[in-house]
């Protein structure tokens, strides 16, 4: 585990573009469009909540809500994607409030939400703990926290990194970056154990999930094209039950708590 603070301008200035390749193999495309799915079934979302997804970013998640009946507000720090945020809600035609803000200090009094999400960004934000603090202080006494992110110690890349070694050894690969070496704009190294740490004491854990399995390891994805879609994307929902039941295994980590008031 470890912390470190991010470049503010480059908070304030972050841009998604890039980050989704154009084109990607079977097992990339089911954790990108399933994970936002997961995190809002885990959020037990009921019509009329009052929600809000932290760390927003274009805005598909809050979208994903209010169309499930929820009053939604989408909050994230980077002007570019709260503009990206707000014409995406316009063209889903959706009542999402979209507004500019910063995970730790949240602009919303206590006990107004039923529900806060965070999918795919706390490992960016400068103080996690701050923010699941945060998270607690705005949400009712009965409301649901969901936090998704990725776990660097998942099976997958447990896996991949013993395979990586051999094929480094071998002169097979050469030393460059790999999907399981944490990205420069993250400030925790977040697995199963650390994000149970970092809920505690902060919001009850009444809930924990794991998401795909097996993404990006050797040749995993290139196997998985090569088959029918129908015949992949079994075997993918398939891993993903096994996932859920041993979330330490899985790529993603989700975990659904209620606030500790103090």
């Amino acid at each position: 585990m470890f912390e470190k603070l991010p470049d503010k301008k480059q908070v304030i200035e972050y841009d998604d573009a890039g980050v989704i390749p154009l084109y990607y193999y079977p097992d990339t495309d089911y954790l990108f469009k399933m994970m936002g799915v997961r995190t809002i079934e885990m959020a037990l979302l009921e019509k009329k909540d009052l929600a809000m997804d932290v760390g927003c970013g274009i805005g598909k998640e809050a979208v994903m809500m209010a169309e499930r009946g929820a009053r939604v507000v989408g909050l994230d720090p980077s002007k570019i994607m709260v503009k990206k945020a707000r014409d995406w809600v316009n063209s889903c035609k959706q009542e999402v409030s979209i507004v500019r803000g910063a995970g730790e200090c949240l602009p919303f009094r206590d006990n107004a939400f039923d529900v806060v999400t965070c999918k795919g960004a706390m490992d960016h934000f400068a103080s996690p703990r701050a923010t699941l603090r945060d998270f607690s202080r705005v949400l009712k006494p009965e409301g649901r926290a969901v936090v998704s992110l990725a776990n660097f110690e998942s099976l997958g890349f447990k896996m991949a990194r013993r395979i990586h070694a051999i094929r480094r050894k071998l002169k097979l690969v050469g030393d460059g970056p790999t999907p399981w070496d944490v990205p420069k704009d993250h400030t925790v190294r977040f697995d199963y154990l650390v994000l149970k740490a970092y809920m505690d004491g902060v919001l009850k854990r009444s809930g924990m999930i794991g998401h795909s399995m097996f993404w990006n390891l050797h040749r995993w994805g290139r196997i998985l094209n090569a088959l029918p879609k129908r015949v992949s994307w079994t075997i993918m929902q398939f891993l993903d039950e096994i996932a859920k039941l041993f979330p330490m295994l899985g790529d993603i980590i989700i975990a659904r708590g209620t606030p500790i008031k103090t």
